[in-house]
């Protein structure tokens, strides 16, 4: 039988997905994945895009008096055991909603800013035997400087496993 080179394109696609998708175990018959217990730059790229669609999505920024919006970024809070650079999520942030058209950004804090940015990063630890589940969660809300009013706010989280020696390393213990 002769395969098509469309077929063998297909044939290889489907074993690299199949391969790709294929469970580590623990009976040493194949590579076991090492799964990071920590929040990583890609993680902060991929909860800040999201956040910044939450925004664009609710509408919110439509209502701005001055087009685009002005947007100062505020206090981003890390509520988790790892020391975080939060920059990676501001940096994301601000990126994906520039490129909305809809906002830009002041470096003077508020002074120039009609709205401010702010969040928190706070995690969840659950364990089960050697198991170790923690779920990160992203928190932002998008305030009027003058009057305090929350416009926006949303949540999204990441969610991590692995084991308990996986932690005491994420710690460097």
């Amino acid at each position: 039988m002769r395969l098509s080179p469309c077929n063998v394109t297909l044939l290889v696609i489907i074993v690299a997905y199949v391969s790709g998708c294929r469970t580590p175990s623990s009976g040493g018959d194949g590579p076991v994945q090492k799964i990071s217990l920590e929040l990583d730059n890609q993680d902060f790229a991929t909860i800040s895009d999201q956040l910044a669609l939450s925004v664009v999505e609710s509408g919110v920024l439509d209502k701005a008096l001055q087009k685009p919006a002005v947007i100062a970024i505020g206090r981003i809070e890390n509520h988790t055991r790892q020391p975080l650079d939060t920059d990676w999520l501001v940096i994301s942030f601000r990126k994906s909603l520039h490129q909305s058209g809809k906002a830009i950004f002041t470096l003077t804090g508020t002074t120039n800013a009609n709205w401010i940015v702010s969040g928190k990063i706070m995690e969840s630890r659950v364990r089960t035997g050697s198991a170790v589940q923690i779920t990160f969660s992203v928190s932002l809300s998008l305030a009027d400087v003058q009057s305090k009013v929350i416009l926006w706010t949303d949540e999204k989280q990441i969610t991590k496993q692995g084991n308990k020696r996986d932690e005491r390393s994420a710690h460097g213990l």
